[in-house]
């Protein structure tokens, strides 16, 4: 699911007018309303009503200079502010997007009341069924349904389905207990021994909030499908820890309930989804090669998926070994636990505000990340969708990125060229750029008196025996170092690889 998807129909179609003036005008902010018109298959009239609405939308942002969002001389110039950035728009819109008032209000109560929300959300009663049924189109993804206006599926999916939608847009929705919250939150950072990034402690007081409502609403068959993580986590020995020091001190928990173990259960996964401590300080992690958890499908695939990192990358530097590890864990335990993903930040988002970090797509990248989840698909014993596949490329993406520039070892690579000089030192400036994703190299100028893990040459007849050997055209081609990528990796895996 994206997030765009909990838009109203209108305010989506202002945002693709939005995004569409972005695209198009390649952040130079000015576009030809002709353009516009063109990329949106819409006439004048249809264009001129969606910035009047925008810049309805938006008047005090507009007001305050905040934003800029005006037409001059037939262009349309859009510009944000460090005050006021894409994600902030987009936040605003979601607000006061129906479909996320309905799944508030069935979050705070026990089942969807028409009348009160006809008349809160100021819809028809044909709007409405419409609502519900384009809801249960995106519940799918989540295997949960809105049913005679109860959520029905598992408590575990329901609560990580709200745990999603609550991250998205950092919002808290107020209620008398937030204090007492708050309070909790910096009592579990206490027995932690840690303190929470702003975004993980809005996401615990999430959680919190999300357990607090779930508890009193839950129907017995929502608990029935959750018995399983019970019996899964009960013998970790963090587990019993946890739910002695802090679980048994939420204001809300009844400890002598009917459900209280499968309660206590359902908050430690979500927890650990949420991933709150630091990887170096992690009591987590170091629990999942115990003989209690040895068989279980999510640790089966850790496992494999490093020993898969580690013959990749051998020589890797410990600590960021250790993190690749924990990233790795994190993503095997969402996909055993939880169903569904719900996109939080988009490439718009990412163009507009340069503080997000994010991926540079690349064939090499993508191909290595693929093997990676192809050894998570073969030994998980579970059947990855499409919402899998992506969160598992967008992940393991990012990890690659980070892993094969934290590789201790190097290979040292011959340079042959019939070039004059100065047109080998530009050679080696271009294979230097050429090898963006593995840069564990030393090139030189090669020597019949050197030992080298690897020789490059554009000169057409080369020949020994002395090292492997890549040919290049000239200069080189993307394709080339591409393929020669993989090739030096290979070299690099021979000479480090410990088995």
């Amino acid at each position: 699911m994206d997030k765009k998807d909990l838009l109203n129909t209108a305010d989506q179609a202002t945002l693709s007018l939005i995004d569409s003036t972005l695209i198009i005008s390649n952040r130079q902010q000015a576009v030809p309303l002709k353009d516009l018109e063109e990329q949106l298959s819409i006439n004048t009239s249809r264009l001129n009503q969606l910035i009047e609405t925008i810049q309805y939308d938006f008047a005090d942002e507009i007001k305050q200079q905040r934003f800029t969002f005006a037409v001059i001389e037939n262009e349309l110039i859009i510009q944000f502010t460090a005050n006021f950035s894409y994600a902030d728009l987009l936040r605003k819109y979601l607000f006061t997007s129906v479909n996320v008032q309905i799944f508030m209000y069935l979050l705070q109560h026990p089942k969807l009341n028409k009348v009160e929300l006809l008349y809160q959300l100021n819809i028809s009663e044909a709007t409405y069924f419409r609502r519900l049924q384009h809801l249960n189109e995106l519940l799918v993804e989540f295997k949960l349904e809105l049913s005679n206006g109860v959520l029905v599926g598992s408590e575990m999916d329901i609560r990580y389905f709200y745990l999603n939608l609550g991250a998205i847009f950092d919002l808290k929705w107020p209620t008398a207990k937030d204090n007492q919250i708050v309070q909790e939150v910096k009592q579990l950072e206490q027995i932690l021994q840690t303190n929470f990034s702003p975004s993980i402690a809005f996401n615990v007081y999430w959680l919190i909030q999300i357990t607090h409502y779930r508890s009193q609403f839950a129907d017995a068959s929502n608990y029935e499908q959750a018995e399983w993580i019970q019996k899964f986590v009960a013998p970790l020995p963090f587990f019993k820890t946890f739910k002695q020091n802090y679980f048994n001190q939420l204001s809300f928990v009844k400890q002598n309930g009917h459900h209280y173990d499968i309660e206590a259960s359902l908050f430690f996964v979500l927890l650990w989804t949420i991933d709150p401590m630091p990887f170096a300080t992690s009591s987590y992690w170091h629990q999942l090669e115990t003989k209690e958890l040895a068989q279980a499908p999510f640790v089966r695939s850790y496992l494999v998926t490093m020993q898969q990192v580690d013959d990749y990358f051998p020589k890797m530097i410990p600590t960021i070994r250790e993190g690749v590890a924990h990233e790795i864990a994190l993503i095997c335990l969402k996909i055993f636990f939880t169903n569904g993903y719900l996109y939080r930040i988009n490439n718009l988002e990412r163009m507009q505000d340069a503080t997000l970090s994010f991926t540079i797509e690349d064939p090499w990248t993508n191909q290595f990340a693929n093997r990676l989840i192809a050894t998570i698909d073969e030994n998980h014993y579970l059947t990855l969708n499409p919402t899998d596949i992506t969160l598992l490329t967008e992940n393991f993406v990012s990890i690659v990125n980070n892993t094969h520039k934290a590789l201790a070892g190097k290979i040292k690579i011959g340079l042959s060229s019939a070039q004059s000089r100065p047109l080998v030192n530009v050679f080696r400036r271009y294979i230097i750029l050429g090898l963006s994703y593995f840069t564990n190299v030393e090139i030189e100028l090669y020597s019949d008196t050197h030992q080298y893990d690897y020789v490059i040459t554009n000169r057409p007849n080369w020949d020994t025996d002395k090292a492997p050997v890549s040919y290049v055209t000239n200069f080189g081609t993307p394709a080339e170092y591409h393929q020669l990528q993989w090739q030096l990796l290979k070299v690099y895996q021979q000479k480090y690889s410990t088995h």
